[in-house]
């Protein structure tokens, strides 16, 4: 019997954690390529001094967290 993928996923989330600095200028395709089964997506902003943070939040509206 083979296992399937939505077995395996049952009940599970799944975030995807994107380190950035400085990236506004790639950080808006980098959330909106993230895949639709991702539940959240977690965007550590490392004191960036461009609007990297404000981008991303615009790229992936609500399973964007920005720390």
């Amino acid at each position: 019997m083979a296992i399937t993928h939505a077995v395996v996923l049952a009940g599970a989330r799944i975030a995807v954690v994107l380190p950035s600095y400085n990236e506004a200028r790639w950080i808006g395709e980098n959330v909106s390529t993230v895949p639709a089964f991702v539940d959240e997506i977690v965007v550590v902003d490392d004191a960036s001094r461009d609007d990297t943070a404000e981008r991303a939040a615009q790229a992936g509206g609500a399973r964007v967290t920005i720390v």
